[in-house]
């Protein structure tokens, strides 16, 4: 009410119409509530991939929250939950459906201030104890599925109740470590080429081989600590598309996630991911040392691979992945 006649008394001071002002003040009050609801982020976000019954922690933060009234903040607890695409899809419609939502164990966070003047809380020791999912036995169709964190909370400012949430980046839910394959290769799919402004986890059927190829070389980074080089890189192009190993140029091609998580390779009964993640979780699991000291070449063909040990000292030998077999290495050996 105070705002109102404050409202009222200046425009009749100043002979400025009173519609004007109010949508001016209207306009204040709307651009505050959205700057209150979008500065709340995941400082940490969960890991890509959650596991059910394993713990996991993430930390969200309130970018202005020691801006607001301190009496606002004391107290204030969030919920973290997970949803799916389509609670995601139909935005504003049905959003209390379970079918929608997964609760967390340990998913209530209390707000705290800090020395620093920062206003977070943190998820510890959450855990998944159930999944909501379609249903479908299929492992291709469950690993198909991405969810998100979601965590909530509400306020009340300028006299109104305010819900506000924030959404992670794109997750993927597990109950086996042998769907870790395929959710990985889910979520580096999204994360490398979703657009900056899509809806819900909408991600591009088809790319071009160059931005896969550096995709691959970034999983590969995080995961043994150093990026393909570009022979690694014509070597997996000459195993997609089977080109002529003796070309030294990469044309523009595309590929879908299909071709590299569906379509297996020619002559074998495994797809290019299949062979790839396995490459990649045998040196991670074993031979990471080795390969960071550059002891194993790998992603090399048999003839270059020969061309290499030819002259080299008796019982010099060359490891190099296996083709025709997931996760093995080939020795090659000159026995002079």
């Amino acid at each position: 009410m105070r705002n109102n006649q404050l409202i009222t008394l200046l425009c009749s001071l100043n002979n400025i119409p009173e519609d004007f002002f109010n949508n001016w003040w209207c306009g204040i009050i709307h651009f505050t509530k959205e700057f209150i609801k979008i500065t709340l982020i995941f400082e940490r976000q969960p890991p890509s991939i959650i596991k059910k019954g394993k713990n996991f922690g993430a930390k969200i933060r309130w970018l202005i929250g020691s801006k607001l009234d301190c009496n606002m903040i004391r107290g204030l607890t969030g919920t973290a939950t997970i949803v799916n695409e389509a609670w995601l899809t139909n935005e504003g419609e049905n959003r209390s459906s379970e079918a929608s939502v997964t609760s967390i164990f340990n998913g209530v966070a209390r707000f705290e201030y800090h020395r620093n003047s920062e206003v977070s809380a943190t998820l510890y020791s959450s855990k998944l104890m159930s999944i909501s999912r379609k249903m479908t036995k299929r492992l291709e169709k469950i690993t198909d599925e991405k969810y998100a964190l979601k965590f909530s909370t509400k306020i009340t400012w300028n006299n109104e109740e305010l819900d506000i949430a924030v959404i992670s980046l794109p997750i993927c839910l597990t109950t086996h470590q042998v769907q870790d394959e395929l959710s990985t290769g889910k979520i580096m799919w999204d994360y490398a080429f979703a657009a900056k402004d899509r809806q819900a986890f909408q991600v591009p059927d088809t790319v071009q081989w160059s931005q896969l190829a550096d995709a691959l070389s970034g999983l590969w980074n995080s995961r043994i600590g150093c990026t393909l080089t570009k022979d690694h890189i014509k070597y997996l192009y000459d195993r997609v598309f089977v080109e002529d190993p003796s070309c030294t140029e990469i044309p523009m091609r595309l590929i879908s996630w299909n071709n590299i998580t569906k379509d297996n390779m020619p002559g074998m009964n495994f797809t290019f991911w299949n062979w790839f993640y396995k490459a990649m979780k045998l040196v991670k699991d074993t031979y990471k040392e080795a390969w960071m000291s550059g002891h194993i070449l790998g992603f090399i063909h048999r003839e270059k691979a020969k061309g290499l040990l030819e002259g080299s000292r008796p019982f010099t030998f060359l490891f190099r992945f296996s083709e025709s077999i997931e996760g093995k290495f080939r020795n090659l050996q000159e026995v002079g």
